[in-house]
């Protein structure tokens, strides 16, 4: 916490000094307008007001000398840390082509807009202000639901397919929701725009990163009863047993 004095301005005023990393990070200078806004009794909230552009972030990932599921994870941490390009280089971008664009595939408004023989570069195209986080969590929890209503019908080698491509929808949008939520962390103009800041933050990241591992679980489970082999009392057991676990 940084304290500051109070200094007597005019007859009804008094200003304080603001530090100057707040003012780099929210990109403001001398002449600039800033907004105050009371929040609850004793707290006096102040920000920079109109939401400037924020700037592309870019991250280049060497693919020489790695093995794809390497990459794989480069892609993931990139798109997670929330860089707007990715760009990958390297002479064996060639045999991994085809699994890195379905790695994009994963992850939502993100497009490779460039492709060459030793070349990959993707550009996101997500804009921040559409999102609405508790609507989007709620969507995730209404495919889960759904997941774990289909699950137990996934018995005697029936196929579990639709129950692994929803779980493929719940990790596009919790992918996109970490993205979100951790760039707001860090970036109090993107914390406005999607009307979260402080602990309702790790509130939200806590609930998205919980909602992933239980879609996750369905899925093995799926997979898990379509293997096994069941008679009738077995299955008439599970479909009991199932919904109230």
């Amino acid at each position: 916490m940084d304290y500051r004095k109070l200094i007597k301005f005019g007859s009804s005023s008094y200003v304080i000094s603001i530090p100057g990393d707040w003012l780099k990070r929210n990109k403001l200078n001398k002449g600039d307008v800033v907004y105050l806004e009371e929040d609850g009794n004793s707290r006096l909230v102040l920000h920079s007001g109109e939401n400037k552009k924020r700037d592309e972030s870019e991250l280049f990932i060497d693919t020489n000398g790695k093995d794809f599921q390497r990459v794989q994870g480069e892609i993931y941490n990139a798109y997670i840390d929330g860089y707007d390009i990715i760009k990958l280089a390297g002479n064996n971008i060639v045999s991994m082509s085809d699994d890195v664009r379905k790695i994009m595939n994963n992850f939502v408004a993100i497009e490779i807009i460039e492709q060459t023989n030793d070349k990959i570069v993707a550009k996101n195209f997500l804009n921040i202000s559409d999102v609405k986080v508790n609507e989007i969590i709620r969507r995730i929890d209404i495919i889960i639901r759904s997941m774990m209503q289909d699950s137990p019908e996934c018995v005697d080698g029936k196929s579990c397919n639709p129950i692994i491509n929803r779980d493929l929808d719940v990790n596009r949008l919790c992918f996109m929701l970490e993205r979100i939520l951790r760039i707001a962390m860090n970036n109090p103009q993107v914390s406005r725009q999607i009307g979260l800041s402080g602990t309702d933050l790790l509130h939200s990241w806590y609930i998205v990163m919980n909602l992933e591992s239980i879609g996750d679980e369905v899925k093995r489970i799926s997979r898990f009863l379509n293997n096994m082999s069941f008679n009738t009392r077995q299955k008439n057991q599970l479909r009991k047993i199932y919904p109230e676990i």
